[in-house]
């Protein structure tokens, strides 16, 4: 069995739009948050959320 592109999200996801109308993607581990502002990533943040 393969999820391919539909693979669940593995960990809490926050999208946030910024004053400005920067989008950024934070997600948390057990043992640390990301914060990223890269286009790429916050994409695949939305696909996986979807």
């Amino acid at each position: 069995m393969s999820l391919g592109e539909r693979a669940p999200l593995t960990a809490p996801l926050t999208l946030l739009t910024l004053p400005g109308g920067t989008v950024a993607a934070y997600t948390e581990s057990l043992r640390r948050g990301s914060l990223s502002r890269d286009p790429a990533v916050i994409e695949k943040c939305r696909r996986g959320y979807a």
